[in-house]
């Protein structure tokens, strides 16, 4: 098996110029469509005619690059057809909208999952308890209004058919004593 140089891609690159689609990864080794490729690398000095086409990298190659090299670190802004993405804070190595920043998600989506997953979660808690306090607030305001009867005088089998904890809400109870 013979192994393919820098030479190779670069000649191979170059025949191909008819394609106009497909460029050199110099990490890689290997030929690969223009879309692998963010729009830096494939023009200026690491465009196929420029001074140094050798220095191209493909996004994948950029995204986990070989041992002792630094290609695109952690929340690098990389643009692909014009778009902007972002990579990943993550250590997976994702990539993600510029516009989910919108949505104040900085991760890919394999770490978003369990980062909604424990939003939803802590809503879902915090729901929980403002409705208990809620429910909590409404009661004392029925005691009180209790009170309030049984200080006028009224007994308590007459404050229980006014105010039902079962039937009568208390905006019911408000509705049918100012009538």
């Amino acid at each position: 098996m013979v192994a393919i140089t820098v030479d190779d891609v670069l000649a191979a690159e170059r025949a191909s110029v008819s394609l106009k689609d497909l460029l050199g990864c110099y990490d890689c080794l290997c030929l690969k469509r223009a879309e692998c490729f963010a729009d830096n690398t494939r023009r200026g000095k690491t465009g196929r005619w420029g001074s140094k086409p050798t220095s191209r990298f493909c996004i994948d190659c950029g995204l986990h690059p070989p041992s002792g090299t630094t290609r695109y670190t952690r929340a690098n802004r990389i643009v692909i057809g014009g778009e902007g993405f972002v990579t990943c804070r993550c250590e997976k190595g994702g990539i993600l909208p510029e516009d989910s920043f919108s949505e104040n998600r900085w991760v890919c989506m394999t770490c978003w999952e369990p980062v909604a997953r424990r939003r939803r979660q802590r809503e879902r808690e915090q729901q929980n308890l403002r409705h208990q306090q809620e429910k909590a607030a409404k009661a004392k305001a029925r005691a009180e209004r209790r009170a309030q009867w049984r200080d006028l005088g009224r007994a308590e089998s007459d404050i229980d058919s006014l105010v039902s904890d079962t039937t009568i809400s208390d905006e019911d109870f408000w509705y049918e004593c100012s009538d």
